[in-house]
């Protein structure tokens, strides 16, 4: 599988809302770690997530879909051994499926879109080789990314997009360990 890596440009509102992306994926990691009885399968966690979603209002806030990760990564932890509580979550994951990634140009700017939230790209995707189509005006989708990875490093914010097929970009450089939640 092959990773095209790209910056992201939020403004400070948008950074805000993902960092509190962050903090609920690390949140829900450590009440998973100091609450979980017997072992985890997604399914449960799922179902447990659905539950304090309903009692705590910041869950709702985000859209579950970036909580994918946090579950296959409870669920992983709790095969090896235990699940241990963290102190901050760098980047939240989300696969998918046979969707679309959607994307926006506005302006001589590309923009991601996610549920509830668009944020600008630094290069343009295309230029880097992401194979995308014009739906209707200037939105733009594609079928080969399979999962992605939002990530802080630093001040900065990154867009790691795991895709189909053959590399778009050889010389794209693979993303580094430390930015895997």
């Amino acid at each position: 599988m092959n990773i095209l890596r790209l910056r992201l440009l939020p403004d400070e509102e948008k950074g805000r809302r993902l960092l509190g992306v962050l903090e609920a994926c690390r949140w829900l990691h450590n009440h998973f770690a100091e609450n979980l009885d017997g072992k985890a399968n997604y399914r449960k966690l799922y179902a447990q997530l659905r539950e304090l979603r309903e009692e705590r209002p910041e869950l709702r806030e985000v859209n579950p879909l970036f909580f994918q990760s946090v579950l296959s990564r409870v669920v992983r932890e709790a095969r090896n051994g235990g699940v241990k509580p963290v102190e901050e979550y760098r980047s939240f994951s989300f696969s998918l499926g046979t969707g679309y990634l959607k994307i926006l140009k506005t302006r001589g700017r590309f923009h991601l879109l996610l549920p509830g939230l668009s944020i600008p790209l630094a290069e343009d995707p295309m230029g880097l080789g992401l194979d995308l189509r014009r739906e209707r005006g200037n939105f733009f989708t594609t079928r080969r990314v399979k999962r992605v990875e939002i990530g802080r490093e630093g001040d900065g914010w990154w867009l790691n997009l795991w895709l189909r097929g053959e590399s778009p970009n050889p010389e794209t450089p693979d993303p580094p360990n430390t930015c895997s939640g």
